[in-house]
């Protein structure tokens, strides 16, 4: 299987990435580090993949991934990690469950990972990497980050949204993004 990292194995981390929590607003993130926020294990609670088809296409290619144990399991705690990935990359603002680009028609939901982030009652600047494709009308897979306050240079993951219309990629800058 490769490398594990917290919880994913790096051979099929692509898909791996797209977990949510199948409820987000019962989930939690731990008060002390678990895991890096890129992976289920950073939060309490039960987790589902999406099934996936040939019908989907990657969008987002990975780059790096790290995770650095704490002793000498490597599939058991760790102390922190990274993973770097490359692909379409936007701005959004996140207000109440959904998503919206400047100039378009209210977005799909965001699916979010932990209850934290459902407190935000203003509208806050967010991000997505397009992850997968599909459909026709096509539309995108993709994780929904904020930057790191811990991390400067980097992102947290927040969630994902499954129906990100193409139009909002359409122009999107092709950019290399550091999840903790």
């Amino acid at each position: 299987m490769g490398d594990y990292l917290a919880g994913l194995w790096k051979q099929n981390l692509p898909y791996g990435l797209l977990w949510r929590s199948e409820d987000g607003l019962e989930c939690r993130r731990y008060h002390t580090f678990v895991a890096p926020t890129f992976s289920w294990a950073s939060r309490s609670g039960p987790i589902i993949f999406p099934s996936f088809t040939s019908r989907y296409t990657c969008t987002g290619q990975v780059i790096e991934a790290k995770c650095d144990p704490i002793g000498f399991n490597r599939t058991g705690e760790v102390s922190g990690g990274f993973v770097k990935l490359y692909g379409l990359f936007i701005e959004l603002t996140f207000a109440r469950f959904a998503l919206r680009k400047e100039g378009s028609y209210p977005s799909p939901t965001i699916l979010i990972d932990a209850y934290e982030v459902s407190e935000t009652k203003k509208a806050t600047l967010v991000y997505c990497l397009s992850m997968l494709q599909y459909g026709k009308p096509t539309m995108h897979m993709a994780l929904v980050l904020i930057k790191s306050a811990a991390q400067p240079e980097g992102f947290e993951r927040i969630g994902l949204t499954i129906e990100a219309p193409a139009a909002w990629f359409q122009n999107a800058a092709i950019c290399e993004v550091t999840i903790f």
